[in-house]
């Protein structure tokens, strides 16, 4: 349940290249980061909304990023 992933990472209404960048940095930390307990997550992140934040994730915010989609257009395509 919940709201769905918006991709936007920073809160800035904007799907933009800072949030593809922290994204990546996420999966790259919780792949590579020694002695981690528990993974980095954000929710704004999980785009497939499987709990984990990965490189399906990052390929959906970057297509999200190509687009030029804003969190604004997101939320008035359902009405």
């Amino acid at each position: 349940g919940g709201e769905p992933a918006s991709g936007d990472i920073d809160g800035d209404g904007l799907v933009d290249l800072r949030d593809l960048f922290v994204t990546e940095a996420i999966v790259d930390i919780n792949t590579d980061g020694p002695g981690q307990d528990e993974p980095i997550y954000n929710p704004a992140a999980d785009m497939d909304g499987d709990g984990e934040i990965t490189a399906a994730d990052v390929l959906v915010i970057r297509d999200l990023w190509q687009r030029g989609v804003t969190e604004r257009q997101q939320d008035t395509t359902g009405s």
